[in-house]
């Protein structure tokens, strides 16, 4: 009696052990790499067992087939509940019960998933009571198979699938902000990093709304080339990052080895992406697969040269690489696990996913970093222009400063001299003393028409430079100044512009006037020289000097606005107690 109920016991334990099995649904899988196997044959399949949750990866394939299959049991609800495969961008998908077509879904195809991140099957109009079994191929050509398949509720779907909608256009809004703001920069500007910017982060938006799959449901529903524009898409999109970063860390400037090895592997990139449109259109599969693993390779190389470039930009003290380092990284570190992964690596990369909050982040942080620099560069200008008004205003003030000081001179030889001696003609007439009288106003005469060469000789009028300043020596030996001037000429143009040959007399004339009064030198030497595209003039003395870094009096400045207007250059330099040399070139017109 003992032995039968034991025996009882354990075939009772073991039936519900089964029951308990069988009342979990179960998941299968199995991949056909030449797609041999119909619907009719599954039946044959040695199917392996799937963990739910479990990433299947079957690499690179041209015509394979990964056969699905979910058992539940009579006891599983079905209502409100999906099989879900969590990658969208599958070709297509397609659902048999009882061996007939029950859905289809895909890239591929003209059905739609209800949902904006996965492909889901609803289980609802199944037969509620009764084992289901549901068998799925899924088919992905010209790129990696993979995906992970769950049983979901509706309610958990619709909240991420809702959240990611959400997301995504308040992220739209945001980033059309950065875009008309960028797009105003750059016509203002006219910099090439706005432009690349703008279309970088066009195109960025243009894979974002492929991957997440908004333009597939609510715009193009009828468009079944989505695949492709998703990876070219983001082909194009990294091609336009690495010039723009390039373009950013001036790479053109600072690293131009590093620049022409990049930009030679953009174009190689570039070219394969052609390429592989060829191989797509005529259905070349080796040579697609041969192609597509290249662009691996070089976006590997590429984002080794990035590196290298941020590298030397940091050692550079570059004032953006920190942004770009801090921007950058989360690209790098998801190119690399996608690449390594590819190659066979690295078992669990970063999931594609990723990829969507990387571009958000990306176009929000660059596009921060270039309104940030306009506008610091817009305060830096705003400086700048108020500088320029500033010194405009104390040029105009100098002007106008040694305007008076001009006047004054004028007005100090009127009184000293002609006054002088016009009251002293005047005293001799009264007391009658004719030859006196005569002779003084012989000298008033004389003293009027040196003060007018003084002023502005009439050989100016012709232009003759180098004549109205040898009149101007001729006076200052006349006058007993105590210093000995001498004048040199070499291949030096007898005419000159008539503005140009007064400018220049004025300027040497300062120039002689301060080594006379302020310099107190004895001896002076003035050389003008023609060459053949500039006209040279030195002005040199033995006096005191001064320190020609923290002393510049509104004669000197006067001096370096008329050079200014003739797009010359003026150089003085001196030294205490040693002297003073002026250099003044003109381009010759």
């Amino acid at each position: 009696m003992k032995v039968v109920l034991s025996y009882s016991c354990i075939a009772l334990f073991s039936c519900f052990t089964i029951l308990g099995r069988c009342s979990k649904p179960a998941l299968f899988y199995f991949y056909d790499p030449h797609s041999n196997i119909k619907i009719e044959k599954t039946d044959s399949i040695n199917w392996q067992p799937y963990q739910e949750g479990q990433s299947l990866k079957f690499g690179y394939n041209s015509n394979g087939t990964a056969w699905c299959k979910l058992v539940l049991p009579s006891s599983f609800e079905l209502r409100q509940n999906y099989w879900v495969f969590d990658n969208i961008h599958l070709d297509s998908l397609v659902i048999y019960s009882n061996k007939k077509i029950y859905q289809i879904l895909g890239d591929r195809t003209q059905q739609h998933s209800p949902f904006l991140n996965v492909q889901a099957i609803s289980l609802s109009n199944l037969p509620q009571g009764e084992k289901v079994v549901l068998i799925a191929a899924v088919k992905k050509q010209w790129t990696h198979l993979d995906f992970i398949m769950t049983l979901e509720k509706a309610e958990s779907i619709y909240s991420n699938s809702n959240f990611r909608l959400a997301l995504y256009f308040s992220f739209i809004g945001f980033a059309l902000l950065l875009l008309i703001l960028t797009v105003y920069i750059y016509i203002s500007t006219r910099r090439i990093w706005y432009l690349l910017y703008i279309l970088y982060s066009a195109m960025g938006l243009l894979y974002l709304s492929v991957n997440l799959g908004i333009l597939r449901n609510f715009v193009f529903r009828d468009f079944i080339y989505f695949s492709e524009v998703r990876i070219y898409t983001s082909c194009y999109w990294f091609i336009l990052l690495g010039l723009f970063l390039s373009e950013t860390l001036e790479l053109k400037k600072n690293q131009p080895g590093l620049n022409r090895t990049f930009n030679l592997i953009q174009s190689l990139v570039f070219g394969f992406s052609l390429y592989c449109l060829l191989c797509l259109g005529f259905g070349w599969d080796k040579a697609l697969s041969y192609s597509t693993k290249g662009i691996f390779f070089l976006f590997f190389i590429n984002i080794l040269l990035i590196l290298l470039g941020i590298y030397k930009s940091i050692q550079q003290k570059h004032p953006l690489a920190i942004y770009i380092v801090i921007s950058f990284l989360p690209h790098i570190f998801w190119g690399l696990s996608l690449i390594f992964d590819l190659a066979g690596f690295i078992k669990e990369p970063i999931k594609i996913d990723w990829i969507n909050w990387i571009v958000m982040y990306e176009m929000v942080f660059f596009g921060w970093v270039l309104i940030k620099e306009y506008i610091e560069a817009f305060r830096k200008n705003k400086k700048l222009q108020e500088q320029i008004i500033h010194d405009e205003k104390r040029a105009l003030l100098s002007i106008e400063k040694a305007r008076l000081k001009e006047r004054q001179q004028i007005s100090e030889l009127l009184h000293d001299k002609i006054g002088i001696d016009i009251a002293r003609t005047i005293h001799a007439l009264e007391l009658g003393q004719k030859e006196k009288t005569k002779a003084y106003l012989f000298e008033l005469g004389k003293d009027i028409r040196n003060l007018s060469h003084t002023i502005l000789p009439k050989e100016l009028e012709d232009g003759a430079l180098w004549s109205a300043i040898g009149l101007q020596i001729e006076i200052i030996r006349s006058q007993g100044e105590g210093i000995k001037v001498s004048l040199e000429t070499y291949d030096f143009p007898q005419h000159l512009d008539k503005e140009l040959a007064k400018s220049l007399y004025l300027i040497i004339i300062e120039l002689i006037q301060n080594a006379i009064k302020h310099s107190f030198a004895t001896l002076l030497r003035i050389e003008l020289f023609g060459y053949p595209d500039v006209l040279v003039f030195t002005v040199s003395d033995n006096g005191k000097g001064f320190d020609s870094k923290n002393k510049e009096g509104f004669g000197l400045q006067t001096i370096k606005r008329r050079v200014k207007e003739f797009s010359g250059e003026f150089e003085i330099t001196s030294t205490l107690e040693e002297g003073t040399s002026a250099l003044i070139t003109i381009p010759r017109i």
